[in-house]
């Protein structure tokens, strides 16, 4: 007998189904593992907002009631204290049993930390960490990864949900499901937010769990369903403030379904079922918003508390933020200060755009089909593409009225990014290939969320490696002066000695530890110029906040780098001094003295005396700017041939003028060397080009460059010297304004020695 070998009438759909099924499975708990991963490598509150995330958490498993912002003083949970509480009240139940009493002592800022900027020589991270936070955890860090767990398993919900809306949407295609899913949960920063203290991870949850009740409801109407859709909008409110903008797509839907029985009670029953149990579930906290606040948000306390965008921001200017925005959405980690090298952000937006090219062909092509069917279908994408436009359009309203270009902060509408993202890959091949883009996206995606913890978050937190006094390289400026008998400065060594610009001094440091520290130390790097000003610095911790000396031993030794920005007006050419300092974490006051054999020699420690500065300049103009002058001129720069001079020497300098417009009358210009009292030892005063060009003559547009002689006097001091530039009419009068204001110009300091 010949075994049957029919397959069954469903069996071509059966068999993706199971693939797609396992898919999903291996999917989700690929997402699991890679969250705890993300979890384990980013220290306690190196997560945008974290640390006030968290102490809302602490504070309603303390005292059991909601805070209250007060801009005045605004309380360890800062702004977040004003956010719907339902988060807040969930992870509390979830840690109130341990009730750490040392979560304070993590939340040490580090001073220097710049947020929202990346500088790759450190100051990445936001606090101070400390052997508190080591593992086994316990207290504070236990309670924190905790809530980072609970975190995690609301996002494994959320990718969960965008697998069943998928489903539910396109029954005959379990592929497409699980590629929306395997988007969603393998995008890098989506991981690492799921993985931290946040109420976007809850409000995302709950914005699919609406997405999915929607999507079945277009398929199957029922009471229950618009209950659920009712219920699910109260908790949202309660979640976060953006997720009031689901009542878009359910008022879509909700239009759709009456129209579809022609009935207007009905519109009119279930949209005050839906109003009704969402304002029995949230209606309490608004109403308390508007008791206390005056405002039902309570978003005018929230703004007073982080501060408003200043200056205020048009849409035009608001859009040069929009690389920022897109990078954040894939991954800008830590405090928005965090970023992967440029290829990923390459590979990234390449998955935006093929998903984009394959929407434009699914709608060049009509997919949709015609009448019931059809009406279904566009109403399904009304409703993909209206929730992260509400979305978009709250955050860009609220990113003008406050700093908040963040691209995690459509994560409530990820959901539907990643079903479209899916739909659109799928559009590109014919066939059987068709899945090949959406498997490829998904693999590269997954390849980047396996490489970011090792390759941009953990590197970024590593704590320095003592040396040995054999490892210091040959290479090293030896100093070896002693800040008050606690740390002392074995040397330094520059990456080079010359700059432009705008550019980048970087120097590393030699630091050994005297004796053992009870507080953190920071140090001071400044380059300065002839006249003894500071042109640019650097602060740090030593240790960078994630080793500070406390917990450094005696005789260890630790190499710090500083990169020091010169500001693009730095005078060209000139020769800086570096020097280095320490002061004590709390008081930068309190600088400690250099000593060397005994004796007390002052705060700091000169380092290299001659940084050379020199560029190309700007169309032949080695110092460019553009400064009015009165009414109708302008200083376009300056060309020096150095900043340091003997007495007696002579100074070239040329000045570069341009009249906005025909001048009336004529200028006497002067330029002139002072000392500290304003006492001239140098200057010179006339008109341009020997006196042969008044400027009464000077065409407007045209470029007159001044080059003038300046003789130092013989008996000039050594020391700074201020060279100032300025104009007043020839007739007589008052000297011409600048624009700020003053009448002469500093163009910089200069030395005599």
């Amino acid at each position: 007998m010949q075994p049957d070998t029919t397959k069954p009438k469903n069996q071509q759909y059966l068999t993706p189904v199971a693939t797609a099924n396992g898919l999903f499975g291996i999917i989700l708990a690929l997402f699991v593992a890679l969250g705890l991963y993300y979890s384990i490598a980013t220290p306690i509150f190196e997560a945008p907002d974290e640390v006030w995330h968290y102490a809302f958490i602490q504070h309603l498993a303390e005292c059991k009631n909601l805070p209250v912002l007060d801009p005045a003083a605004p309380g360890s949970w800062a702004q977040e204290g004003g956010q719907p509480p339902l988060y807040y009240w969930l992870a509390s139940q979830l840690t109130r049993q341990l009730l750490p009493a040392n979560y304070h002592d993590l939340m040490v800022p580090n001073q220097h930390a710049e947020l929202g900027t990346y500088r790759p020589d450190g100051n990445t991270s936001a606090f101070i960490h400390t052997p508190e936070e080591a593992w086994p955890w316990s207290g504070a860090a236990l309670a924190i990864h905790l809530a980072r767990w609970f975190s995690l398993l609301l996002a494994a919900g959320s990718v969960s949900a965008v697998w069943a809306i998928g489903r539910t949407i396109w029954p005959t295609h379990p592929l497409r499901a699980a590629a929306a899913a395997g988007l969603l949960a393998f995008n890098p920063m989506f991981l690492f937010i799921s993985a931290s203290v946040s109420n976007d991870n809850l409000a995302t949850l709950i914005a699919s769990l609406t997405l999915l009740a929607l999507a079945r409801l277009v398929r199957r109407e029922t009471i229950a369903g618009w209950l659920a859709v009712g219920v699910l909008l109260g908790l949202g409110a309660l979640s976060k403030i953006s997720t009031l903008a689901l009542a878009a797509p359910a008022i879509i839907v909700l239009g759709w379904c009456a129209w579809h029985k022609r009935s207007l009670a009905c519109f009119l029953l279930r949209g005050l079922l839906l109003a009704g149990s969402a304002l029995v579930i949230a209606g309490w906290w608004y109403w308390r918003n508007w008791q206390l606040y005056g405002d039902p948000l309570g978003l005018n306390a929230f703004v007073a508390t982080i501060g408003p965008r200043m200056p205020a921001i048009s849409l035009l200017e608001l859009s040069a933020e929009s690389q920022g925005f897109s990078r954040s959405f894939w991954g800008v980690f830590g405090w928005m200060n965090l970023v992967a090298p440029e290829w990923y952000y390459t590979l990234t937006l390449a998955i935006v755009i093929v998903a984009a090219l394959g929407l434009g062909l699914a709608v060049a092509r009509n997919l949709v089909g015609q009448g019931r069917r059809g009406a279904r279908n566009w109403l399904l994408i009304a409703v993909g593409l209206v929730w992260p436009a509400a979305v978009f359009a709250g955050l860009v309203r609220w990113t003008m009225i406050t700093p908040a270009s963040q691209g995690r902060l459509l994560f409530p509408a990820a959901n539907a990014l990643a079903l479209a993202t899916a739909y659109g890959l799928e559009q590109l091949l014919p066939g059987r290939w068709r899945h090949l883009p959406q498997a490829a996206a998904v693999l590269l995606l997954l390849g980047l969320a396996i490489w970011v913890p090792s390759g941009v978050i953990a590197p970024a937190y590593r704590a320095p490696a003592a040396l040995s006094e054999t490892q210091l390289p040959a290479s090293m400026q030896a100093v070896g002066t002693s800040y008050e008998g606690r740390v002392r400065l074995l040397g330094y060594e520059l990456a080079a000695s010359s700059a432009a610009p705008g550019g980048i001094v970087s120097v590393t440091l030699y630091w050994q530890l005297e004796r053992p520290e009870r507080e953190p130390l920071s140090a001071y790097v400044q380059l300065v110029d002839a006249g003894g000003q500071v042109v640019a610095q650097r602060d740090k911790l030593l240790g960078d906040a994630l080793l500070d000396t406390r917990q450094w031993q005696p005789g260890e030794i630790y190499a710090q780098r500083y990169d020091i920005f010169l500001p693009a007006d730095t005078l060209n050419p000139s020769q800086l001094e570096l020097i280095a300092g320490l002061y004590q974490r709390h008081s930068d006051s309190r600088r400690l003295k250099t000593v060397r054999d005994g004796a007390t020699i002052g705060e700091v420690q000169s380092l290299a005396m001659m940084v050379s500065i020199s560029g190309p300049g700007v169309d032949g103009i080695a110092n460019p700017m553009q400064i009015t002058l009165g009414d109708d001129l302008d200083l376009l720069g300056f060309t020096l041939g150095s900043d340091r001079y003997a007495p007696g020497d002579s100074l070239s300098i040329t000045l570069y003028w341009r009249s906005r417009a025909p001048i009336a009358q004529d200028y006497v210009f002067f330029t002139q060397l002072l000392d500290a009292s304003n006492g001239v030892i140098a200057q010179w005063h006339g008109q341009p080009q020997d006196n042969t060009a008044p400027t009464s003559t000077w065409v407007a547009g045209r470029i007159v460059a001044n080059t003038v002689q300046l003789q130092i006097d013989p008996a000039a001091a050594r020391g700074g010297y201020r060279l100032d530039v300025g104009a007043y009419p020839a007739a007589g009068g008052e000297n011409l304004l600048f624009g700020d204001g003053e009448n002469h110009l500093v163009l910089g300091w200069l030395r005599i020695e």
